[in-house]
């Protein structure tokens, strides 16, 4: 995560992050309730986009929560960083966002929920993206178009605006809920090492899908619950890796023994 992440969790006040190049969407809480944690884990998601010189919001909507809108643009993140974002975007493309929502007192993790995005919402913001690459907007101009857009529209009136360029439905979990991350990008370089079985498979028996499936995932992990594991290169170096863990989501017995 990066250093916006770390200062935004000092204020002890809640935020929203949106880190496109890392594919972060980070919704810090003031101690989250039972329903707003239930709702980020399992309930549907609303997204809209819409693009603006300078700009894009990102626009969400979970479960029966109110809409949230956050903005992104290439003037928040070092030149350089930006540069090597745009070089990964042309070798893959990562459809999803990672929606983490953090109880900012504790500083934990409370919610870590992969949202697999339609190819046309990624499309329009893979694009936004690599349209502000090409001029690298100015902080002056971010914050004047930000302004106009907010004086002209009430954040409630933003989702049902003619400004919106996309939208994406995420469908929430039924009967199982998916848990990731026990690792995650981890590569050569690093401190911390992939396992070795998981370079064996990918050097050996790689197939080019990026899923290693159950048959190919050591005992000791199936007995912790791992059901699947994602892996794929950036650059043609870097090893990322992502194990997923499920359970099932047990259901409430009816008090009426008669029904």
């Amino acid at each position: 995560m990066n250093e916006k992440y770390h200062q935004k969790l000092s204020w002890n006040k809640d935020f929203i992050e949106f880190d496109y190049i890392n594919s972060n969407l980070i919704v810090g809480m003031k101690i989250p309730s039972k329903q707003e944690i239930k709702a980020y884990k399992s309930e549907n998601i609303n997204l809209k986009l819409i693009v603006r010189p300078n700009v894009f919001f990102l626009l969400f909507k979970i479960g029966n929560l109110d809409w949230c809108d956050v903005t992104y643009s290439n003037c928040l993140y070092p030149e350089m960083e930006v540069n090597n974002y745009k070089k990964i975007l042309q070798e893959t493309c990562p459809k999803k966002l990672n929606l983490m929502l953090v109880d900012v007192y504790s500083q934990v993790i409370k919610v870590y929920r992969v949202l697999i995005l339609s190819t046309k919402f990624f499309e329009v913001m893979r694009d936004a993206f690599i349209e502000q690459c090409k001029t690298f907007p100015s902080v002056k101009n971010y914050n004047a178009e930000v302004k106009k857009i907010y004086n002209k529209y009430q954040p409630e009136h933003l989702p049902i605006s003619e400004l919106i360029n996309v939208s994406c439905e995420i469908q929430g979990a039924d009967n199982k809920e998916y848990i990731d991350v026990i690792y995650e990008k981890l590569g050569f370089g690093n401190a911390k090492k992939i396992p070795s079985w998981i370079y064996e498979y990918v050097h050996k028996k790689d197939n080019n899908k990026g899923i290693i499936t159950k048959e190919s995932i050591p005992d000791d992990l199936i007995q912790k619950g791992v059901v699947k594991c994602k892996y794929w290169m950036k650059m043609d170096r870097y090893l990322y890796v992502e194990l997923y863990k499920t359970r099932a989501v047990k259901k409430r017995r009816s008090k009426n023994k008669n029904v």
